[in-house]
């Protein structure tokens, strides 16, 4: 199956709908959204006017960012319960199947739909990157 997904041009993921509240799905999407656009400007160089200098993006290095700051911020913008919201949306059984994976990982375009929502291009990839960060730091300390 790998191989299929491979040579794909663009691969169409569903997470499903079921057992998800759409609060969770919104506080889920905002970490997403959050984590990829900070991850975008960093490579850009600049966060679409907010930073005043490269500096400023980067002290804003998502990969930097604790769990705690992220549970933090999003409380800040509204989402009080972002952990349990990003565990109903990865308990999904989207993420339990081997040939998923492999769709979303060797895909060249990925368009993934939470429900009917369509995630941030790359977002479950840095999302993926940003937890094995805090797990390495957390082995550390």
């Amino acid at each position: 199956m790998g191989d299929i997904y491979a040579v794909a041009n663009r691969v169409m993921s569903w997470l499903g709908a079921a057992n998800i509240k759409e609060e969770d799905e919104k506080a889920a999407l905002e970490v997403l959204r959050f984590l990829t656009w900070r991850f975008a400007a960093l490579i850009a160089g600049n966060d679409s006017g907010v930073a005043t200098s490269r500096r400023d993006v980067i002290k804003d290095d998502p990969m930097k960012t604790t769990p705690n700051e992220l549970s933090q911020r999003m409380h800040e913008r509204g989402f009080p319960n972002v952990w349990h919201s990003l565990n109903v949306m990865l308990s999904s059984y989207w993420f339990d199947r081997m040939w998923c994976v492999q769709e979303h990982l060797r895909a060249q375009e990925v368009i993934v739909l939470l429900r009917i929502v369509e995630l941030p291009p790359m977002s479950l990839r840095l999302f993926s990157v940003w937890i094995s960060l805090q797990r390495k730091r957390r082995t550390r300390d």
